[in-house]
Order: C-alpha cells, then structure tokens, then sequence
C-alpha cells in the first residue's frame, strides 16, 4: 500500500517536465560537486517599458514560507471517455538552510552557481473528497498521512531554476532507497517546472524564453517556455507562462506491454499560466499552470496496434511568507507601479527600476 501511494505523489509535480536522465554529460568524469546536464538557453526577447525591475532569488537564512499546491488531472485513449485522477492538496513548509549570503557553491559549464539551500516538509497531503465515495477518501487519506514529515533539499538558482531536489525523510523517517528512488523522480517532474527568471530588468510587456531538453517516462522532447510580465506591484511581479513541448519519432519501451517495444508517432504538449513572484525574494505566491498533451504510440513488430492518448492538468499553487522563524513579516504598505495605474516609481528608484 505504501509502495502504491507512493505514485500519488507524482500529483505533486507539474504535468509538464522530466522525470529522470536530463541532459548529457561531456568530457569525461565531473569534478566533486560538478553538475553535469546542459544549462537552460535563457533568451530576452523584449525588455518591456520603463521603469524596469531586476527580478532574481534572494532568501536569507531561516527564511521560512508555507506552499500548498493542488493538481487536478485527467487522462484516457482517443475517443473514450476521459478518466478523472484524484485531486491531490499537498502542504509544504520551506525553510531556507543557506541563504544567499551563504549559498552552496557548485560548477557548471565553466562557472560557479550561487545556490540558496531549503529543506521543504510535508505537513499534510490528502485528496479532495469531491466526487470520491466516503470511503475510498478515508482509504487514500489514511495511507497518504504517512508521508507527513517527509522532507527534501533542494538548492535554488539566482534565476529560479530548481537545480537539485533530494529526498532525506519519508514520513519522518530515512526511507528505503527504493522509497527514495521514486520520490527522487517525483521532484524531477516538480524540478522542470517550466519557469525561469529574466537575465536582465524587465518592464510591463518584457519577454523571454528558455529552452531545453528533457525526458518524461522514456519520451525524449524539447521543452520551450516564455514568460511576459503582465503587471508590476511594489511587492510583487504578475506573469504569463506558455510552455511547448514536442518529441520527434522514436522507439522507447512501451508503456503498457512488457518486453515490447513502440514508436512513438507523436507528441505535443501545450501549457498556459500565470505566477505572481515576490519581488523580494523570488517565491511564486500565487500560480496556475493548464496543460494539455497528446501522444500516439504504435506497437513494433506483430501485431501493429496504434493508439493515442490525451491527458490534461490543471496545477495550482499559494504561498505565505512566514518570516525567520516562522513569524509572519509586517504587512507590505507599499502601493503600485503605473503598471496598474498606480503611481510610478519613488525617488530612490532609477531609470531601470533598480533600487
């Protein structure tokens, strides 16, 4: 049972991202503490209108904030009824271990990242009971309380990238390392969320993109993301995520026969959203992500069965900034940006935005 309910947890990530084997190493064994997978192309396409802001994470130590995230999703064959998967609300307390005065040093393509550590734990997961016989809540209810306490690292990029996600506790306890193998491959879904901040001020209208390679379930595809500030508040920063992902023609293990092998036909993945950042530090406070995909598969071999599949996901996500130690901060009095017809810029504030 606790080995099933496990795979709920796979409801934690996004329905776009990867889930293991990102990436490819070059040039013989990395060095301790290297990261090996290929950087993400960071690309501004518009730096948008005056005044501009710089957007990057910037935590301190014993920062702590609380994330709920919940995931609607559904999947099925072509031309059946779509089946309904359980809506899963999972709570999560950060707190941040090294902060951005003291981050954790790694090498990556011929640079040094500056990485804020968290550890992140579960308070409580659970399904929503709509829809759900009382007793079927109770039964999923029951096994998923066990993996309250379950807790990660994960290191943080100055542009929001999730560079490293592991699992240390499951259920307040250290896990087996086939326990820890899946949840480890859980966060790597969460770790690609398809999101990045800009590599330079950016104003209402400003725009960029990211790209890079991923895998989801043996299907290796490109994934494309563009982000456009859509409003800009004295705390917060408002904006719009599309995401594209698609796959060329390849074989790959089939997924529902043991021992076959299919050919992939096709694949493509559509997403739109929208994430408010806190300015500050660079936490989503608020975020919804709506996904779609289509996949066609045929069996190699005798016989030739064709078959596509459709799945949709809707990830919505809040957050509260607790303060150090778990105190909530004063509340923000600040007032808009001319963005939402508020009033410009203070005095302290440049042409770019910059403090």
């Amino acid at each position: 049972m606790r080995r099933a309910l496990t795979w709920a947890l796979l409801a934690l990530g996004a329905a776009v991202g990867c889930d293991g084997g990102c990436g490819a190493c070059s040039g013989g064994a990395p060095k301790a503490g290297a990261l090996v997978e290929p950087e993400a192309r960071v690309e501004l396409l518009d730096p948008g209108s005056a005044p501009r802001v710089e957007l990057e994470v910037g935590r301190w130590q014993g920062l702590t904030y609380h994330w709920q995230v919940r995931n609607e999703s559904s999947f099925g064959l072509q031309g059946n009824k779509p089946i309904k998967a359980p809506t899963v609300v999972a709570n999560m307390t950060f707190q941040v271990t090294h902060g951005t005065a003291d981050p954790v040093l790694r090498e990556r393509g011929g640079r040094t990242l500056r990485l804020v550590e968290e550890r992140a734990t579960v308070d409580s997961i659970e399904v929503d009971p709509k829809g759900l016989s009382p007793e079927l809540v109770t039964a999923l209810n029951q096994g998923l309380a066990g993996y309250a306490g379950t807790r990660t690292r994960t290191l943080v990029g100055e542009d929001g990238e999730l560079v490293e996600m592991k699992t240390e506790l499951v259920g307040g306890v250290e896990p087996a390392p086939e326990e820890k193998e899946m949840l480890d491959r859980t966060w790597e879904v969460q770790r690609r969320f398809p999101f990045r901040l800009p590599p330079a001020a950016v104003g209402v209208g400003g725009k960029w993109r990211f790209s890079e390679t991923i895998e989801m379930s043996g299907v290796k595809a490109v994934q494309v993301a563009e982000m456009t500030v859509t409003q800009i508040h004295a705390s917060e920063v408002v904006i719009r995520v599309q995401v594209r992902q698609h796959a060329p023609r390849q074989e790959l293990i089939h997924p529902f026969a043991p021992g076959k092998t299919a050919l992939l036909e096709q694949f493509r993945g559509d997403g739109d959203g929208e994430l408010t950042i806190d300015r500050l530090t660079g936490i989503p406070m608020q975020g919804k992500l709506s996904v779609t995909g289509r996949l066609t598969l045929a069996t190699v071999g005798k016989p030739n069965e064709r078959m596509s599949f459709i799945a949709a996901s809707v990830l919505r996500s809040s957050a509260r900034i607790l303060g150090e130690g778990g105190l909530d901060p004063l509340p923000d009095a600040g007032e808009d940006m001319e963005a939402d017809g508020g009033p410009p810029l203070d005095a302290a504030s440049d042409a770019d935005g910059a403090p």
